[in-house]
């Protein structure tokens, strides 16, 4: 909780570094994940921050997002205005090759200003499994998780010691839109790359940061 403030958005462990959860405040709205229907609700807060009375009869659904049955391991952050979702998505057209692109990590950002009518605004989408996330100022930092095809090289090259490896492969792919009326796009900071030979490694890290 914030000095000045009578709320948690989320239980940070380092000040001034958000982290990702299922049900976040701002105050006067929460904001929840239902894995079980796969979609986000937007609900009026019970807390009444005049007389500091929590009603339970007054919260009402204000929005409800629905997400695709694809999306797995969604967390939210929220920002004034601002919905932030990150996600896992499984890809039916994973590139059969030295990485596994079967899993995505999507982010996507809707606009908060009238909380009845989300607007989708920005959508990322980042090689890898979700692994966690932080968000520092307007910045978000993201890790995600690739797995080496062991087996497309053992067939490609017969065995481990005759593996090439072009670095340019082991590099994240970003898919990155956003809307504006400037009709430019915005692209993400890529901070740092985590790899080795793959006969060695199994996993492959990526540490990526965006801008919001």
């Amino acid at each position: 909780m914030s000095r000045g403030t009578d709320f948690s958005t989320t239980n940070i462990q380092i000040a001034g570094v958000d982290e990702p959860e299922v049900l976040k405040s701002d105050g006067d709205y929460l904001y929840y994940y239902n894995q079980r229907v796969q979609k986000v609700f937007v609900l009026s807060s019970p807390l009444n921050r005049t007389t500091k009375i929590i009603d339970m009869s007054t919260p009402r659904i204000v929005a409800v997002i629905a997400l695709p049955s694809t999306f797995s391991n969604v967390q939210l952050f929220v920002r004034p205005n601002q919905l932030v979702l990150l996600a896992q998505r499984r890809s039916d057209r994973g590139q059969q090759g030295l990485i596994d692109t079967s899993s995505k990590t999507e982010i996507i950002t809707y606009d908060m200003s009238d909380k009845s009518t989300p607007k989708l605004t920005k959508f990322a989408d980042l090689d890898g499994r979700y692994q966690d996330a932080r968000l520092v100022g307007n910045t978000l930092y993201v890790v995600s998780q690739v797995g080496i095809n062991r087996w497309w090289y053992g067939q490609t090259y017969g065995t481990m010691e005759k593996v090439e490896v072009n670095a340019e492969d082991l590099l994240p792919k970003v898919i990155d839109i956003a809307y504006t009326t400037l009709h430019s796009m915005k692209r993400p900071i890529r901070i740092m790359y985590q790899y080795n030979v793959p006969h060695v490694m199994k996993q492959c890290m990526y540490f990526q940061a965006k801008n919001l």
